[in-house]
């Protein structure tokens, strides 16, 4: 099964496409109070790859896409 999330912001540059499930990193090179923290995409691979899953980040011409990938069950 495959999950797509998409927003419309200012999307994450692909020179940090390789480095975004690390724990704690983050984009925002001036970092603010209102920020991340660098833990939620973090939180979100761990806890797909427990499930035999994965999560990615795709090409968009705005904003970021997710997709998540996911083992379907025989039907359960």
């Amino acid at each position: 099964m495959e999950i797509g999330s998409k927003d419309q912001g200012k999307g994450i540059p692909l020179k940090h496409a390789h480095k975004i499930f690390d724990l704690f990193y983050t984009t925002h090179e001036d970092k603010k109070s209102d920020s991340g923290s660098g833990l939620g995409l973090a939180v979100a691979n761990g806890v797909i790859r427990a499930h035999q899953g994965r999560i990615e980040l795709a090409h968009s011409e705005i904003g970021c896409l997710m997709r998540i990938c996911l083992p379907v069950d025989g039907g359960e």
